[in-house]
């Protein structure tokens, strides 16, 4: 299996318990990773990830001056368009939006990837309303009414539980179902 291969299905499993309405959005990265693989030189990093926003994934770098990966503007038209799917995958799968949300927490608060070991602080936060000043940082994002508003929404339609991340050999993104949840 190639690097570009392990990558994708690295991805796949991470993502997979929270993709519950598949809309072709996978599908079509996994193409898209297959065809810019091979332009990218050799002194660049690529591994790409399902979030459009990631700085490994070539759509991140969409609409700024310096193309990071040097590829050709069809190309660059590909990853805007994968862009714009990723955005609307996120509004058909609320799970999936939480974990890009809890993700923008965790790069404001310590510039990591994701709240691993701290995830319920921040459901108990949005539980709550996010109304009370939490026990993290909250950088101008994520502070914002906007950002909160939308994590209160993705919240409610995802149900009773919470999105944690596992470690080990097998990183992926896992809902816990438990009774509470926002009502």
């Amino acid at each position: 299996m190639t690097d570009i291969e392990i990558c994708l299905a690295a991805e796949r499993r991470m993502w997979s318990a929270l993709l519950e309405h598949d809309d072709g959005t996978p599908d079509f990265f996994d193409e898209l990773v297959r065809k810019t693989a091979p332009l990218v030189p050799g002194s660049r990093h690529f591994w790409p990830r399902w979030d459009a926003n990631s700085a490994f994934t070539p759509s991140c770098w969409i609409g700024l001056e310096h193309n990071y990966y040097r590829l050709p503007p069809e190309l660059l038209d590909e990853w805007r368009c994968y862009r714009k799917r990723w955005h609307t995958l996120l509004e058909l799968n609320p799970r999936m939006r939480i974990a890009e949300m809890l993700s923008d927490i965790s790069e404001g608060h310590d510039s990591s990837s994701f709240p691993h070991g701290w995830e319920q602080h921040v459901r108990d936060w949005v539980r709550e309303g996010c109304k009370t000043e939490p026990s993290f940082f909250l950088d101008l994002q994520t502070r914002s009414p906007n950002f909160q508003a939308r994590f209160m929404v993705a919240a409610k339609a995802a149900g009773p539980g919470w999105l944690y991340y596992t470690s080990g050999d097998d990183h992926r993104y896992e809902w816990r179902f438990d009774d509470d949840g926002i009502a």
